[in-house]
Parts: C-alpha cells; sequence; structure tokens
C-alpha cells in the first residue's frame, strides 16, 4: 500500500499528538514518582511537629571514617507561649549526648540550632555502626510537648555538610 505525500503528513500530524499523550502519561496522576518522592524523608532534612515543638532540616551527619560516631543537624523551633526543652535524644535506640547541657530550653517563639558549623548545641551518638545513606530512627523527648519519632536521613560530612562533625559523646 502506497500513500500520497499528502496522505503521509497528515498521518505524521495525527500521530504526534497521540505519541505526546502516551509518553507523559505516566508521569501524571495520584500516584506519579514526584507525587511519591514528595512524601518521602529528603537529604535536605525532615521535619516534624509535637505539641508547640517544631523540628526542621533534621539529617544525621556521620563522624569521620572509623570513629563511629554521628551529630543530628537540625533546627527546633517553639511556637508556643511556654518555654520548653529538649530533655532527651535517641538515634537508632541509642542514647544521645545533648550539648552543652542535659537539657536545652528553647523560649518561646524562639529556636535553636543544633550541630551545624558554628551551633552552640549539638546531639552526638557514639557507637554509630549505621552507613551512609540510610534512615534511621530519631526520637527526640521534650520535657512539654511530648515524644517525637522522625526517620532521619544519614550523610558523609562531604559538600554542604562539610565541616559539621560530631562533638565529645558519653
Amino acid at each position: 500500500m502506497t500513500f500520497t505525500p499528502r496522505a503521509r503528513l497528515a498521518l505524521v500530524a495525527l500521530s504526534v499528538p497521540v505519541l505526546a499523550l502516551s509518553l507523559t502519561g505516566c508521569f501524571n496522576g495520584p500516584q506519579a514518582t514526584t507525587n511519591a518522592q514528595a512524601t518521602q524523608p529528603s537529604g535536605d532534612g525532615v521535619w516534624g511537629q509535637i505539641g508547640t515543638m517544631k523540628v526542621n532540616n533534621a539529617t544525621l551527619v556521620l563522624g569521620p571514617a572509623g570513629s563511629k560516631t554521628a551529630t543530628l543537624i537540625m533546627t527546633i523551633s517553639n511556637v508556643g507561649t511556654a518555654e520548653d526543652s529538649l530533655d532527651s535524644a535517641t538515634i537508632a535506640g541509642a542514647s544521645a549526648t545533648i550539648l552543652p547541657a542535659a537539657k536545652i530550653p528553647v523560649a518561646p517563639n524562639s529556636s535553636a540550632s543544633f550541630g551545624y558549623v558554628g551551633a552552640a548545641n549539638s546531639v552526638n551518638v557514639a557507637q554509630f555502626e549505621t552507613g551512609e545513606s540510610t534512615y534511621v530512627p530519631v526520637t527526640l523527648t521534650f520535657k512539654n510537648s511530648g515524644i517525637l519519632t522522625l526517620s532521619v536521613l544519614t550523610v558523609s560530612a562531604d559538600g554542604i555538610y562539610t565541616g559539621i562533625t560530631p562533638g565529645p559523646v558519653g
């Protein structure tokens, strides 16, 4: 069967929209990969809230190779009208060391940074043997707001995390 040039052109013109729709269909809808990724923890840090305490950008930065240590970077904000405090933390089931004191107060309408270069506060863990790119449970206990458990990604101290190192542990 032979087609005239005009018939070929019409066939091509009709097939382009059909082809375009068939190629884009797998990326649309409620089960699209882009939608599913939005509900997963991210390497840019996870967030959570319990009571008036909000935790933002929580990421677990591994210590130098062989050190078996890690530090939790995050910002905790108190969106309430009364002071609250971070009283304890566990990382992958192990008790973490909170510095500079065992309990870090956070005043109403303020925040406290942990683990970042130059931050006064840190949450560190020893005998940590989990590798890079693994999600681990992190539990933060606040005096008034209660207990918040997050699934936090482990990263190496490279790139944007360069210079972040665990403080003293134990």
